[in-house]
């Protein structure tokens, strides 16, 4: 037994560090594992940014929702625009398209009274796209129509 322990504790001495073999296999390994990673990564980075889109449009639609009640006794109706929003304080001023960094345009809009396939929010980027949702984008939360 005490010449196992010594045959062992000699063999590890002996050992002093990994082979060019051994180094380039991790190497190999460490570059399957990046090359299947960043692909998967940015696909996921994509489809954060539209759902960060349309959580936009949704908190334009509540704000409207609730700047309505209040300006129009109760009643659900009316478009607004996001410098009415911002006016009024229904939603902070300087709010940014997550996909494009720009901020979001005046213009942008919010029809109550659409309903079904008609257009309840309109985003208008700063230099860049516009943006539809319909009821159903908002409730289903898809990332809208980009208008040409």
């Amino acid at each position: 037994m005490i010449a196992l322990i010594q045959r062992f504790q000699r063999l590890r001495k002996e050992e002093k560090g990994i082979t060019l073999v051994e180094l380039l296999a991790v190497i190999v390994i460490i570059g399957v594992i990046a090359a299947i990673a960043v692909p998967l990564i940015t696909g996921l980075l994509d489809d954060t940014k539209a759902n960060a889109r349309s959580a936009t449009a949704n908190q334009l639609y509540e704000a409207a929702r609730l700047r309505s009640i209040a300006k129009n006794n109760g009643e659900i109706t009316g478009t607004h625009k996001l410098s009415e929003l911002v006016a009024d304080k229904y939603i902070q001023s300087g709010l940014t398209d997550p996909k494009s960094g720009n901020t979001l345009a005046d213009t942008t809009t919010v029809n109550l009274g659409a309903t079904g396939t008609a257009t309840v929010v309109t985003l208008v980027v700063t230099g860049g796209d516009t943006i539809t949702f319909n009821a159903t984008d908002l409730k289903n939360s898809k990332p809208g129509t980009k208008v040409p």
